[in-house]
């Protein structure tokens, strides 16, 4: 998060699983900081359960990319 801050991302392609906190945890701190909240992300997941899903969107995530997946899947994003 904070190097998230620091380096100043446009677009942020995040994991589900990390090691100091979950994704999901990351993404609401995220959303939540006037310094980050307009950062794109994508959720790279091999969770695939549409509540999920659907709550990541709800959260203000850009994508759902479920692994494995390729660059050309990621491109197909838009962002």
């Amino acid at each position: 998060m904070e190097k998230t801050k620091s380096f100043g991302p446009e677009l942020i392609l995040l994991d589900v699983n990390l090691p100091l906190m979950d994704g999901w945890q990351l993404l609401k701190a995220l959303k939540s900081s006037a310094k980050t909240y307009k950062i794109h992300i994508v959720m790279c997941t091999e969770r695939s359960m549409m509540k999920e899903i659907e709550e990541a969107l709800s959260m203000g995530v850009d994508g759902y990319i479920m692994k494995p997946f390729s660059a050309e899947r990621v491109a197909r994003q838009g962002l």
